[in-house]
């Protein structure tokens, strides 16, 4: 079985509907990432190492950023006004 099945993005959608595991489980697994997922993976990085460099990001992927970075912020601070 894909271990990739369990990851914490599925956590709802298993709880939601749990035949879903069943369906996933007969679907192909991929064997290299394409170019969204790579997409992905860069951009989750480069928002959890703000030192590393961003000028390979195009104008999207760079608002994208802020404004998850603008919502980290935001969510902080909700949390230490409590």
């Amino acid at each position: 079985m894909n271990p990739a099945l369990f990851r914490p993005s599925s956590m709802l959608r298993r709880a939601k509907c749990p035949g879903s595991l069943a369906l996933e489980s007969t679907l192909p697994s991929a064997d290299s990432e394409n170019e969204y997922q790579e997409q992905g993976t860069r951009l989750h990085a480069l928002v959890a190492d703000p030192s590393l460099p961003r000028d390979g990001c195009n104008p999207i992927e760079f608002d994208l950023i802020e404004a998850v970075e603008k919502a980290e912020r935001e969510f902080l601070e909700m949390v230490l006004k409590r």
